[in-house]
């Protein structure tokens, strides 16, 4: 359990006359100010190296101090060192709550008579933020894009259901229409939110700025990986469900891992895992931080595995049910990743470990497309990557005494692998001991293409490194390492 730092907090709420006037040019008066025990004082700030008088905003949960925002005079920002992040004005939020990004803002609604206002704690570009459940979201974000992120972000989170978005017009944020409109016209917004549309009910309306962003620039490629060659055959979006298939012990999962690892550090995409082969999660977790790291835990200091250790609980999480298995019961874990860590991605590994049973007027291939669609439809629903890991049926060896590279369609159980993915990936060891990544099938081009690309394992830290170049020709017969199954 990550233990933080607990601010030293005096509890004081005078501030100077000349603090005073500052608020009260942005329309926020004393009485506000002492209700939120907005204090300042000198405070050592990184982006200027130097001591300064600063605005400090503190973050209370429950009573107690939990974290300070210093603001000075140029708008630079901080948060205490290690201290835990959580949601400004906390403890006055109810069952409806309308959500800001920023402490202006919140004093901006509070001003106006709508106490249960709060703040995401670190800008709109940080998702860090906690759970919470309430019945009501109205979301107040900046009129930017990164306010539009954050926005999508959060109705990702709560769900559209429960969602409602204020729109400022011409206006920036809360505390600009509080300044030019007053506090009635601010309140009155509340009223004005509109209903985030609900899943399956769509109008062209709602897609008009993606409409001219695609106008402007195009289909773009999904986020890409460090492998520059495996980025001309894949590259990754959310709402998209991808298959990875493979003979046994040909490092299906060690694979998946590694493309988690560095979506991970290169883009922040949190990932969630169903993965019982992988247990106990510790050595799960122990194969991450040498992806991570480079290298083997038992090589490293005891401060690198700190670190190293921080970075895994901050990206990754499992979700090991007691004692059903079923499809139904890990959509439902995998959305509480997603409502409480924001989780990107999620990985069901592997699909026959999954407890299905045909219903009696279903084939198992009937069945099996059933639950892909379902699953396909959370991804989207939710917009995340889900990434099922599937063993092909028993193969026989071609006449050659060689295994045949997989496809999707090998998968046991339905060819159905193939029609309702995505993304099609066959990870292949060679008799040399290299990996082949196959690239089966990527269903949108601006994604990527059909190929392969070499690769070897690394045994000192489990990453994966290019050899060779990118080869276009699929399902070639190739050589096979002996494996037993």
């Amino acid at each position: 359990m990550k233990k933080y730092v607990k601010p030293v907090w005096n509890n004081k709420t005078e501030i100077s006359d000349k603090m005073v006037k500052w608020f009260e040019g942005r329309g926020i008066t004393q009485p506000t100010l002492k209700r939120m025990k907005i204090s300042e004082g000198l405070e050592w700030m990184p982006q200027t190296q130097k001591e300064v008088n600063t605005i400090q905003f503190p973050y209370i949960r429950d009573g107690e101090i939990v974290n300070v925002k210093f603001r000075d005079a140029k708008k630079n920002f901080k948060l205490v060192k290690d201290a835990e992040k959580i949601w400004y004005n906390y403890d006055n939020m109810n069952s409806v709550v309308v959500i800001v990004e920023g402490e202006m803002d919140v004093l901006s609604f509070v001003e106006a008579g709508v106490g249960s206002c709060i703040s995401v704690p670190n800008g709109a570009n940080n998702f860090n933020f906690g759970t919470l459940n309430p019945d009501k979201v109205i979301i107040a974000v900046d009129n930017d894009e990164p306010g539009s992120k954050l926005k999508a972000e959060l109705i990702r989170r709560f769900g559209a259901e429960i969602c409602s978005v204020i729109d400022w017009g011409e206006f920036k944020d809360a505390n600009e229409f509080l300044v030019k409109r007053g506090k009635m016209a601010l309140s009155a917004m509340i009223n004005k939110a509109k209903d985030v549309p609900v899943s399956g009910v769509m109008t062209a309306d709602m897609f008009y700025p993606e409409l001219v962003d695609l106008y402007q620039n195009g289909l773009r490629p999904g986020k890409k990986t460090r492998h520059n060659k495996l980025n001309e055959l894949i590259t990754f979006e959310t709402a998209r469900l991808m298959t990875v298939t493979g003979i046994p012990g040909c490092g299906k999962s060690e694979f998946v891992d590694e493309l988690l690892v560095q979506l991970s550090t290169l883009h922040g995409w949190r990932a969630g895992f169903f993965s019982p082969e992988n247990f106990p999660i510790q050595l799960h977790i122990s194969k991450l931080i040498a992806k991570l790291a480079g290298t083997w835990m038992d090589r490293l200091s005891i401060e690198e595995l700190d670190k190293f250790s921080e970075m895994v609980r901050d990206s990754f999480y499992w979700v090991m049910p007691d004692d059903e298995y079923h499809l139904d019961v890990i959509l439902e874990k995998a959305r509480y990743l997603i409502r409480k860590y924001g989780i990107k991605i999620f990985v069901i590994d592997p699909w026959n470990m999954l407890e299905y049973t045909a219903p009696n007027n279903l084939t198992e291939t009937q069945y099996i497309s059933k639950c892909l669609t379902q699953i396909s439809n959370f991804a989207r629903q939710n917009n995340i990557l889900m990434i099922i890991v599937a063993h092909p049926k028993k193969m026989e060896k071609n006449s050659d005494g060689f295994w045949d590279v997989p496809n999707l369609y090998s998968i046991n159980g339905s060819a159905h692998f193939f029609n309702k993915t995505d993304y099609g990936v066959t990870v292949f060891r060679t008799e040399s001991d290299d990996v082949e990544i196959h690239v089966q099938k990527v269903k949108f081009r601006h994604l990527g293409q059909k190929g392969y690309v070499t690769m070897k394992n690394s045994k000192f830290s489990g990453r994966y490194y290019e050899i060779g170049s990118v080869d276009y020709e699929l399902n070639q017969p190739f050589k096979q390492k002996e494996i037993d199954f």
